[in-house]
């Protein structure tokens, strides 16, 4: 199995076994997943500004293709798991 390694400050982490559409974003948050595929989209919104999550947002509701800003990763993984930095460890990087 081929694992990676995604490091960084992130404002947001989204998972998603489907395009999670509906009336407001009618693409969804990642508009190719799907459920039986076996696989999770994974989607990592690294630290931002306000105003850029708000454009995040916006797009999501299917005004222009969220994916393409600079600040968010999306990654297609049949696992995945989450290890948050503790305290300790974020008042080094400061």
């Amino acid at each position: 199995p081929l694992f990676r390694s995604v490091s960084g400050e992130f404002c947001g982490i989204v998972s998603v076994t489907t395009s999670a559409c509906c009336g407001r974003s009618p693409r969804g948050v990642s508009p190719s997943a799907h459920l039986g595929d076996g696989s999770i989209d994974v989607t990592l919104v690294k630290k931002c500004s306000r105003l850029q999550f708000l454009s995040l947002l916006l797009r999501t509701r299917g005004n222009g293709n969220q994916l393409d800003l600079p600040f968010v990763e999306a990654h297609r993984v049949l696992e995945f798991k989450v290890k948050p930095i503790e305290e300790k460890d974020r008042s080094e990087e400061r």
